[in-house]
């Protein structure tokens, strides 16, 4: 069954930190979203596509480029080919050279569903809520903005899409310690 489409890297209403472990959650929470309103039957499983994958830019190449060196990426390559590709890859190349079996494997997710994984999922989902709330009561009762939101975000692709990034104490891969804020400036 497909519950949604979503695609890394773009902000989507109710996904807040993008890493794959909050898409996985946010599907789940879709998910019994309909199930309640449907009262149907729980599915084995949901499918995430990440379009972006089977043709990968150059945001997705850096990216993968980056955590292939330092053996953080969640879908290793299997082929040395795939790898020495990856590895010589330089920005406006062409990646069509990539094998299909590896671009699929990162493109198409299976989400396990059940209670438990719902049930994981939902208490994710209202942490974020709840610290969204608590940050919006913070700011309420007159706290500058800098101070009622608590910067929580170490992934690039969720600073990226974030509104509070031109002004964010603590963005991500950023040393805080010597970074300023810098002004704005008009296109």
């Amino acid at each position: 069954m497909l519950c949604a489409l979503y695609v890394r890297g773009k902000y989507c209403d109710g996904i807040l930190p993008m890493t794959a472990l909050r898409y996985r959650y946010a599907v789940l929470v879709e998910f019994e979203q309909a199930v309640l309103k449907r009262k149907a039957e729980l599915a084995a499983a949901c499918i995430l596509l990440y379009i972006n994958e089977l043709s990968p830019g150059d945001e997705e190449m850096r990216s993968l480029k980056i955590g292939l060196d330092n053996g953080t990426t969640d879908i290793a390559t299997t082929k040395p080919q795939d790898a020495q590709i990856i590895r010589m890859w330089r920005p406006g190349m062409d990646t069509s050279q990539l094998s299909l079996e590896f671009r699929l494997r990162r493109a198409i997710r299976v989400v396990p569903v059940s209670q438990e994984s719902i049930k994981v999922a939902l208490a994710e989902f209202d942490g974020v809520v709840r610290q969204s709330e608590e940050d919006i009561a913070s700011e309420s009762i007159g706290r500058n903005i800098l101070e009622a939101w608590s910067p929580n975000c170490d992934d690039s692709d969720t600073c990226a899409a974030c509104d509070f990034r031109r002004f964010c104490p603590k963005p991500a891969g950023i040393d805080s310690g010597n970074y300023r804020i810098k002004a704005p400036t008009a296109p």
